[in-house]
């Protein structure tokens, strides 16, 4: 292919493909799926209809998934493009409130994967018969020193606590709602266990 002159149309020696003049534009592209490597496109010169440079095959995608899907066993995805399914593991089961106690009446808590929400079945009643604080220090007395030796605790001070008494709220885990929740029963506001 001949260089033409823009000014008076004359053709001269070779076309340098490296130069171009203006915008290009991608064709042959081809999306990646999770069975089939993808493609690039080539880059074509708007101004020549030039090939600027070939495209190169793309790694295969992820696969193509929706929500968790589980039974007893485990779970997993199902990848809707290779009809397989994929990411299987076994659940994480941990405990999680799933009805609150109150002053009215009892709550729950139940056993449930932290990974797919799978409940396993077994739950548990959180009693409520009044709310009174635990004595945190030992002392014999609960006021605000059980407050203070709560948060030397939550701060990692390494100070002696009765580990029956400081998950304050019995959501089942120590940190600072319990502090806040401990502060709140000392200055007499009505609280109910999460």
């Amino acid at each position: 292919m001949k260089a033409v002159c823009t000014r008076c149309g004359t053709e001269y020696g070779e076309v340098d493909l490296r130069n171009h003049d203006g915008e290009t534009k991608i064709i042959n592209a081809v999306a990646a799926t999770c069975v089939e490597n993808g493609y690039s496109g080539d880059i074509y010169c708007l101004s020549c209809n030039s090939l600027v440079s070939s495209g190169s095959e793309t790694p295969l995608a992820e696969h193509t998934v929706g929500d968790w899907l589980s039974d007893a066993d485990g779970h997993w995805h199902h990848c809707s493009v290779c009809d397989s399914d994929v990411d299987r593991g076994e659940h994480r089961f941990i405990w999680r409130v799933t009805k609150k106690a109150t002053s009215a009446e009892n709550g729950l808590k139940e056993e449930l994967c932290s990974v797919c929400g799978y409940k396993s079945g077994k739950s548990e009643t959180i009693e409520y018969a009044g709310y009174e604080p635990d004595d945190i220090n030992n002392d014999g007395v609960v006021n605000n020193q059980d407050i203070a030796r709560l948060f030397q605790y939550l701060s990692g001070w390494g100070v002696p606590v009765n580990n029956r008494a400081i998950d304050v709220n019995k959501d089942g885990n120590v940190n600072n709602q319990d502090l806040v929740f401990l502060f709140q029963a000392l200055s007499g506001w009505e609280v109910d266990l999460v």
